[in-house]
């Protein structure tokens, strides 16, 4: 399942039009553990305006550099909608990106699910709650469309 519009796949085409805008993004992800960033740099060209992605699987991590609040975690869980939203916002703090994606989620359960925020530096972060293939490899790729289908909904924007 990738995703794609039209004939372009939908990597390639936030690639593109990242680099044509002169903009940056940036990654943080939890339940998808490096896989969009993996999609994104098989893109020639992504260097350009891909800044990195962190992997951040530990509640301690997720305190440590992104500064999500321990209220938050001990209150919402590390898979909520607050959690991704937290690590946007400490994603734009420890970076220059434009834009930042932040996925958190449970793979491999019945349904497996996943938070997803996206945002622009300085708007408003969005946060989209998801039910997934409950195989974790399937699961995983479909986060990943999502993923990267809701940077590009808020590069659209």
């Amino acid at each position: 399942m990738t995703s794609s519009l039209g004939e372009e796949r939908l990597e390639r085409a936030i690639v593109r039009a990242a680099a044509e805008r002169g903009v940056t993004y940036a990654f943080v992800e939890s339940c998808t553990g490096g896989a969009l960033a993996a999609r994104i740099v098989s893109v020639e060209g992504a260097s350009r305006s891909f800044l990195g992605s962190l992997v951040v699987y530990a509640e301690q991590w997720k305190e440590k550099f992104l500064h999500v609040r321990p209220e938050t975690l001990q209150s919402a869980s590390a898979v909520s909608r607050e959690t991704v939203r937290e690590m946007v916002e400490g994603i734009f703090k420890e970076s220059t990106a434009d834009y930042a994606v932040a996925t958190s989620g449970w793979l491999s359960h019945s349904p497996s699910e996943i938070f997803i925020a996206v945002g622009k530096r300085g708007e408003e972060i969005h946060v989209g709650h998801f039910f997934l293939s409950s195989d974790r490899a399937t699961g995983m790729e479909e986060g990943v469309d999502l993923a990267l289908r809701a940077l590009w909904q808020c590069m659209q924007r």
